[in-house]
């Protein structure tokens, strides 16, 4: 199972609900070999908690419909005589709502998971990254420096006399204005890295001079804060 998800792990996202397709097929022609006398309903779960986990919402209600019919259709092939018709369409729709009830909660474990994730790498009062989150993108990007061999600029921003701010007007004004300059700086970055076609990339690897030159037009906008 550990090998399996290393391996779910390495492909590519797009690419985990056609192999779950594909897993599910291989359970249903494996429940036909063994028959209806022995239960395999419980593998078909697991296709369902992998696109869950890994992939999107209606991918996972898709799956979950799949896992179901493919299961039905197999315990029918198999040879499975019920007294009545409705038994296994019933049985057929209690599996379905248990695959469902499945893939829901993992869904919702797994956005909640990622919301933590998330909180955790960002500054809870500019909503800038935090500096664990700087350490781990620092790092990232001197590796990417260090393969491409290209220079690495990083602009540090000081607020002179800060305390005096604090101490004069109280915290809030203080507050107040570390946000307008992460929005500040959170609004020059976005241009600057657009016009330079670098959109995702939060320390850009480019020549130092083109950076220093962008900087030095970029200041007069965090003096309109003050």
């Amino acid at each position: 199972m550990k090998a399996l998800f290393e391996y779910i792990n390495k492909i590519s996202k797009k690419t985990i609900p056609a192999f779950c397709i594909l897993l599910i097929i291989l359970l249903g022609l494996i429940d036909v070999i063994t028959g209806y006398e022995v239960s395999f309903s419980i593998f078909y779960l697991l296709p369902v908690m992998i696109v869950s986990w890994y992939s999107q919402k209606y991918y996972a209600v898709i799956l979950s419909i799949l896992s179901a019919l493919t299961w039905l259709m197999a315990d029918l092939h198999a040879g499975h005589i019920y007294p009545h018709f409705m038994i296994p369409v019933w049985n057929g729709m209690m599996r379905l709502g248990f695959f469902l009830i499945v893939s829901f909660a993992l869904l919702t474990i797994r956005n909640l998971l990622e919301k933590e994730r998330s909180f955790a790498r960002v500054d809870f009062l500019t909503g800038v990254m935090n500096s664990r989150a700087f350490s781990e993108m620092a790092k990232t990007e001197i590796d990417r420096t260090n393969r491409f061999k290209r220079p690495l600029t990083i602009a540090y921003v000081d607020i002179d006399n800060f305390k005096d701010i604090n101490d004069t007007f109280g915290h809030n004004i203080g507050d107040k204005l570390l946000q307008s300059m992460a929005r500040t700086i959170k609004k020059i970055f976005e241009q600057s890295i657009s016009s330079q076609g670098l959109v995702e990339m939060n320390l850009p690897y480019c020549f130092q001079k083109p950076m220093r030159e962008m900087l030095r037009r970029q200041l007069p906008k965090f003096k309109s804060i003050f």
